[in-house]
């Protein structure tokens, strides 16, 4: 635990040294503590680029960084390699994932990250297909961008988790 506060300190120092505006992080970082600061940083829509960057190779931050819809697609490119399949997911859910990008995390090896993917509406409709033939239903059913030939399909299943999902499905 002592060494995990010590190296978030270190992400937050160099935060602090490299971004004037994220200066007062060690006065916040006293009250919330360090991860949750790394955290709430992680999350800001208004974070720059650089910062980006430091927490990008932050393992407590990365969750956070991958799921922010302003995170730059270059980070969300390096993410998609991350090995927490979890950062992945986000990743795959993240509204501002290029599409080639979304298109090759079909091929992830974790059932995770493709469930991620189904829940994307922007998730190109091809993937969405090799979903639903995959058998990711419940996923696809909450999914706002299906085609309207899915939903059907998808009506027709016997499974409560589906049925729920086309029910609360906005479209």
């Amino acid at each position: 635990e002592l060494a995990s506060d010590s190296k978030n300190d270190q992400v937050l120092e160099r935060i602090a040294k490299e971004n004037p505006r994220h200066a007062n992080v060690k006065h916040i970082k006293d009250e919330y503590g360090a991860e949750s600061l790394l955290d709430m940083i992680a999350s800001n829509p208004n974070v720059n680029v650089d910062t980006y960057h430091i927490l990008a190779k932050d393992k407590s931050a990365k969750f956070s960084i991958a799921q922010n819809s302003q995170t730059p697609q270059n980070i969300l490119f390096v993410l998609s390699q991350d090995k927490d399949e979890y950062v992945r997911r986000q990743i795959a859910e993240n509204p501002n994932t290029p599409i080639e990008l979304l298109t090759s995390l079909v091929n992830d090896d974790s059932d995770i990250v493709k469930r991620g993917l189904a829940n994307n509406p922007n998730t190109p409709i091809n993937v969405l297909w090799q979903l639903y033939n995959s058998g990711y239903y419940s996923n696809l059913a909450n999914n706002p961008s299906i085609p309207v030939d899915m939903f059907l399909l998808l009506a027709k299943i016997d499974n409560e988790y589906v049925r729920l999902g086309l029910l609360e499905n906005p479209s």
